[in-house]
Formats: structure tokens, sequence, C-alpha cells
């Protein structure tokens, strides 16, 4: 039935400014206009952010992992773009070595939207 995954809508409040953002991230821009901005998500699909006035929806955090190939790297660029990268534990030093054996970090969107960056 399912073959993959098209898209991913997050809502955002500010629509130029997390288009900035997802860009600083290093997601690769797809298309868009004033209706939201399409992003290629690693391993197919595309993220899609639609503009609201409230942005994500109260007491909702979703969580969205991204892998990266050199976590260290991808840790420079995230904080030299203003993120501020943060443990998936909530605590402590960052990037994380998980008990599985994946070393990852968190960074949010404007309107709160968590993303794990994971190296494998």
């Amino acid at each position: 039935m399912f073959t993959g995954i098209n898209h991913y809508v997050l809502f955002v409040k500010d629509l130029a400014a997390s288009h900035d953002w997802y860009t600083a991230l290093g997601m690769p821009y797809v298309h868009g206009g004033d209706h939201g901005h399409f992003f290629a998500l690693p391993g197919g699909g595309q993220l899609m952010l639609h503009p609201s006035e409230t942005g994500r929806p109260e007491g909702s955090t979703p969580q969205l992992y991204v892998t990266v190939g050199d976590l260290d790297a991808a840790l420079v660029t995230h904080r030299v773009a203003g993120m501020e990268a943060f443990s998936p534990n909530g605590e402590g030093e960052v990037p994380v070595t998980t008990p599985w054996g994946t070393r990852e970090y968190c960074v949010r969107d404007p309107d709160g939207h968590i993303w794990g960056i994971v190296q494998a």
C-alpha cells in the first residue's frame, strides 16, 4: 500500500524565518511560495513548512531525526548559523553517544520543532 513518505508538514509562524533556518540547517530547497516551502528529505520525501498563526500545535513537540556523515562538521555548521545544540536527554554536553552506538544532538527550529542530528 504505502511505498514511501511523500512529505511531512510542519506549521510555522514566520515562513521566511523558517525558510532561512532550514536552509542554514542544510536542507535542499525544492520549491515553494506564500503557501509554504518544500525541502528534500534524506532518503526521499519532502518536508513542507506551512504558514500558521499559531505555529506548532500546543503540547506537540515532534522530534524528527536525520542522519549525517560527519556529526562534528554538522555541529560546527549549525552553531555558526546561531543554532543552540542540546542533548536529546535534555541536559549534558553535546554530542552524546547513545547506548546503541550513535552520536547525536538536537536543535530547535524557530517554532520549537526538535530536529535530531545523528551519526551512526
